[in-house]
Formats: structure tokens, sequence, C-alpha cells
């Protein structure tokens, strides 16, 4: 398995885990798709246009983190 999973929002499918052009998983909400790469040990490939992390835009490569759904601001 690759070190980096793609997660893209799929339109009305919710979020998708892609390796290549393989669809690994997919999920309704986009905490349930990163813990699906957290789990794995991968680190996260965001695939939307627009990403906002602390107020600033761009496309970043996240390291792996804790997900903690209860916590999360989505």
């Amino acid at each position: 398995m690759s070190e980096r999973l793609k997660v893209r929002l799929a339109y009305q499918r919710g979020f998708q885990i892609v390796e290549g052009s393989t669809i690994l998983a997919a999920f309704e909400n986009p905490v349930e798709a990163f813990k699906f790469v957290r789990d794995r040990g991968a680190r996260a490939w965001l695939d939307w246009g627009r990403t906002v992390i602390a107020s600033q835009t761009g496309q970043y490569d996240l390291p792996r983190v804790s997900c903690n759904p209860q916590s999360a601001a989505f």
C-alpha cells in the first residue's frame, strides 16, 4: 500500500480514498475517511479545490495525525 492515499470529495457519494486509479473505500463523512487513512499508517493527500486550514488556503500534504471525531469541525 502507498505511503500517501488521496482523499477526494466525490459528488453525491461522500469521500473516497484512492490509491492511483483504484478506489479503496468510500465514506459519507470526512472523519471516517481520514480515520481509514490514519489506520493504515498513510498520509492524506487532499484532492479538492480549496482547503482551508487555520484560516490559510492552499493545497497541503498533511502528516499522519490523530483524528478525534468529537472535536473535529467539519
